[in-house]
C-alpha cells in the first residue's frame, strides 16, 4: 500500500509539471500541443490511480483478484485430475482442521464414491447429515452409499430416501436409486411406476426421457 501512494504521488507532481510547463516557457505551438498529449497520457496513469484507490477501484481489484484466483483453481484442478487421491488427502487435512464443514464431509463422502470406496463415503455422509440433517440432496447421497455397500437398499437407506421425499417430492436422485433398487430384486412392477414417476418429473423429450420410456416398454414386455 505505501508503493502506491508513493507511485500515485510521483504521478501527481509530473502531471502538475506537464500541466505548468506550457505557461512559463513560451515555444511554438506544435510543443504546446505535444504537452497538453503528454499531460493528457500521465493525467490518465493519474484517473486509473486515483480510481484504485477510491471509489470503484475496489471493484477493480476484485476483479483481479478474482482472475487470479481462477487461475489458481484451474491449476489446482488440473493437478487432482491427475490424482484424485491428493484431493482426497487435502480435503482430509482440511477437515481435521475444520471438522464442522458440511460441504467438506459431502464432498469427501462425493469423492470416496467415484473411487469405489463405499465403505468410506458411508461415515463422510452421516457426519455430513449430522452436522445438516433434513437436507435432500445429502441424505440421498448417504442413500446411495449404502445402497452401493451393500447392493441394496436397507431398511436405513429406505428411510433417508423416504424422509428425502417428504421434503423434496421431485428428487430425480431418489426416484433413481428406487429404480434401480427395483430392477436389481426383479420387482418390475415396482420398477415400472419407480420409471414414470421419473418420466413425469424429467424435462419433455429429453435424452434420458425417452431411454426411459424404452426401458419401460421393455419391461412391460418381459412382463407379458
Amino acid at each position: 500500500m505505501l508503493l502506491f501512494y508513493i507511485l500515485f504521488s510521483v504521478f501527481l507532481i509530473i502531471a502538475l509539471v506537464f500541466l505548468i510547463r506550457p505557461f512559463f516557457i513560451h515555444k511554438e505551438k506544435k510543443s504546446s500541443v505535444v504537452y497538453l498529449v503528454l499531460a493528457g497520457v500521465v493525467f490518465s496513469f493519474f484517473s486509473i490511480g486515483l480510481y484504485l484507490m477510491i471509489g470503484q477501484g475496489k471493484e477493480f481489484s476484485h476483479f483481479l483478484f478474482v482472475k487470479a484466483e481462477q487461475s489458481s483453481i484451474a491449476q489446482s484442478v488440473a493437478e487432482y485430475r491427475k490424482s484424485p487421491q491428493k484431493l482426497v488427502m487435502d480435503l482430509e487435512n482440511h477437515l481435521r482442521e475444520d471438522p464442522g464443514s458440511t460441504k467438506g464431509w459431502f464432498l469427501l463422502g462425493k469423492l470416496y464414491l467415484s473411487l469405489q470406496q463405499p465403505e468410506k463415503a458411508v461415515p463422510a455422509f452421516a457426519k455430513a447429515n449430522e452436522l445438516k440433517p433434513n437436507t435432500p440432496m445429502i441424505m440421498v447421497k448417504y442413500a446411495e452409499s449404502l445402497f452401493v455397500l451393500h447392493h441394496m437398499l436397507d431398511a436405513q437407506s429406505k428411510a433417508l430416501i423416504h424422509q428425502a421425499l417428504l421434503l423434496e417430492p421431485q428428487n430425480i436422485d431418489a426416484y433413481r436409486l428406487l429404480t434401480l433398487d427395483a430392477l436389481k430384486n426383479h420387482r418390475d412392477t415396482e420398477a415400472i411406476h419407480y420409471l414414470q414417476v421419473l418420466v413425469s418429473i424429467l424435462p419433455s423429450d429429453s435424452e434420458e426421457q425417452q431411454k426411459l420410456l424404452l426401458l419401460i416398454e421393455k419391461i412391460q414386455k418381459r412382463l407379458k
